[in-house]
């Protein structure tokens, strides 16, 4: 008799497997980027470099590599700028605020793709999102304002490019869904190295700290693989909130690593935000706010 793989038999459970496993996945991100005495320039080219090979081979295993090649087209190169860009603000803030700080204001990304559409695709969000979207970006201000005046501001800053980065990413592939999705992360690495290169002298990178950054390619690019796969089995709503669960876990493993303790300030704003975040993502009467946008004017 033939037996069903967890997989096959419960598509859905396994997607949703995945996708809290890349949570965790992109939880270390932090960790990774302050583990090391590389600056941040440094960072961002082993990363890239290890993350790009890493999905140069998954891509190549699965068959995939000329198509996603071959469907780039105009979006999928904008969409490796933009993410070159967040990217590069979202490690670079690891080395100038805490990693709650970034992880807080990462998680109003849905919330800010929302208004995002609004004002550039004439998607009305529903009232359940325009008001969990205000009281997410009150939370955030909470949490900069702790920084003002001090070095975190500019990391909470870079933290806050990031997350505006991956809202026009996930608005270009809701406009433009063809839109390969690994090789512009791939492209978006290629732009990176020589950048890095020229702002850096990442050779000059401790061989120690390269290992821990290769370990950092893999996982983060690991990571992405497993959302992509676990996204593809759940509703992209249920997708979006079981992916916030990187916010709780990142200053866990913060604190338990790098001894990192948030301030009152940030905990209030981050309780703020992560209501907010989850509220979003809950059912109204009989309106779902999963979809985030949901009438088109």
């Amino acid at each position: 008799m033939k037996t069903l793989s967890f997989s096959a038999a419960n598509p859905r459970a396994f997607g949703a497997a995945l996708v809290l496993l890349s949570a965790v996945f992109f939880s270390m991100a932090g960790l990774f980027a302050k583990g090391v005495d590389a600056g941040a320039w440094d960072v961002v080219f082993w990363r890239a470099l290890f993350g790009s090979l890493f999905l140069l081979v998954f891509v190549s295993g699965r068959g995939r590599l000329q198509s996603e090649w071959r469907g780039m087209g105009q979006w999928g190169w904008i969409v490796a700028i933009v993410i070159a860009g967040a990217s590069t603000c979202y490690l670079a803030a690891f080395k100038y605020t805490a990693i709650t700080n970034v992880s807080l204001i990462y998680a109003v990304t849905p919330l800010l793709a929302a208004g995002l559409a609004w004002g550039l695709l004439k998607e009305r969000p529903s009232l359940q999102v325009m008001i969990c979207s205000l009281a997410a970006l009150a939370g955030v201000f909470v949490i900069v304002a702790g920084s003002l005046g001090s070095v975190q501001m500019l990391g909470d800053t870079l933290a806050l490019g990031m997350a505006i980065g991956s809202a026009l990413i996930l608005l270009m592939y809701r406009a433009y869904p063809d839109t390969p999705t690994v090789m512009p992360t791939i492209v978006s690495s290629v732009i990176l190295l020589p950048i890095a290169a020229a702002m850096s002298n990442p050779l000059q990178t401790a061989f120690s700290d390269i290992l821990v950054l290769a370990v950092f390619g893999f996982v983060f690019s690991f990571g992405a693989v497993l959302f992509v796969e676990g996204a593809r089995r759940l509703p992209s709503g249920e997708s979006a909130l079981l992916s916030t669960m990187e916010v709780p876990i990142a200053p866990v493993l913060a604190w338990l690593v790098l001894g990192e303790r948030v301030g009152l300030q940030v905990a209030l704003g981050g309780i703020i935000v992560f209501s907010a975040v989850i509220l979003s993502q809950l059912r109204w009467g009989n309106q779902t706010a999963t979809d985030l946008m949901t009438k088109r004017d």
